[in-house]
Parts: structure tokens; sequence; C-alpha cells
């Protein structure tokens, strides 16, 4: 369960760094699977766009803020994730996108650029803790998610993890 977690979290955090309006399906934020309930109605079994379309599940609406369950920990994570794609102005729609050469095939980072705010989101969609061998020279950066300070190269993103990593300062003499 915790990979399947962790997964979820990555691919909507990926989600949230494109450009355009994130959707989230009714359901999504507490977890919700997929329902097979749908092929018991003769006018619906041979559409499985409903799928994803079933009764939404309050029982676990009711656990978003028990963060031991899977319903509060997704919950959380998406929350977290809104949080700072509405106030960092890397985010918006008119801001600079780019991908950067990470030499491995599962990690993907993109960047972001807006009057002087630069992102990147690395995601790691491998199994396996990989390096993201990006070498950016221009700063200090933080992780948005949890305050750390390093250098953007050869960055270690767990598996199915991500990193918001924002510009801080210009490099200076410091030791990071």
């Amino acid at each position: 369960m915790e990979r399947a977690i962790k997964l979820d979290v990555m691919l909507h955090a990926y989600m949230f760094m494109q450009s355009g309006i994130p959707v989230l399906y009714s359901g999504d934020e507490v977890g919700q699977v997929n329902d097979y309930t749908y092929k018991k109605d003769p006018n619906k079994a041979d559409d499985s766009r409903y799928i994803h379309r079933g009764a939404f599940p309050w029982h676990l609406a009711e656990q978003v803020d028990d963060e031991t369950c899977v319903a509060g920990r997704i919950f959380n994570w998406l929350g977290r994730l809104e949080n700072i794609r509405k106030s960092e102005q890397a985010f918006v729609c008119q801001a600079d996108t780019w991908t950067i050469e990470t030499f491995d095939a599962s990690v993907l980072c993109i960047g972001r650029y807006y009057e002087g705010e630069k992102v990147f989101g690395i995601f790691n969609f491998s199994e396996h803790d990989k390096t993201a061998w990006i070498n950016e020279a221009d700063g200090i950066y933080t992780d948005m998610l949890y305050g750390e300070k390093m250098k953007a190269s050869g960055v270690n993103v767990p598996a199915y993890g991500f990193l918001y990593l924002k510009r801080e300062r210009e490099v200076s003499d410091e030791k990071v």
C-alpha cells in the first residue's frame, strides 16, 4: 500500500507541475479505487469510462483528518501540492516551461520560470531510488516540501518519489 500511495501522490505532483488547470476526478482526493459495478448495468457495461465514475466513498471522506489512513495521507499530500501551486508564481500559466535531461529514462525533470522565480519538479517513475543527473549552477535550491536546501546537481530521488525545488539565491562561497 505504501508504494501505491507514493505513486499516486507522485503522479498528482507531476500533474500539478504541468501548465493549465489540474483536474482531479471526484474521489481522487481520498484514494477512491476503480468501481467495476458498472458492468452489472447493461446501459453502461460496454463503456469502461464508468470504472472511474462510481459512487463517492463518503466513508473515506470521513478519514481525511486521520493521516494514519490512506484517505488522510492522500488528502493531506494533495492539499500540500495545491498550496504550493497556488502560492508560487512560477506556476502561473505564462511561466516558461521546459524539460531538463536527467540521463535516466525513468526520471523526468521539468523547469518552470516566471519573473525571476525558478522551480524544478523532479519525478522518479521507477521502483528504485535514482539520481537526476542535472547540473544547475545558478544558486541554492530549497525542497518546497521538506525545506531542505541543496544544489540542483546530482539530485537523489526516492523510488516513486518527487521533489519540488525552488531557487533561493545566487551561488556564493557557502558550503551546502
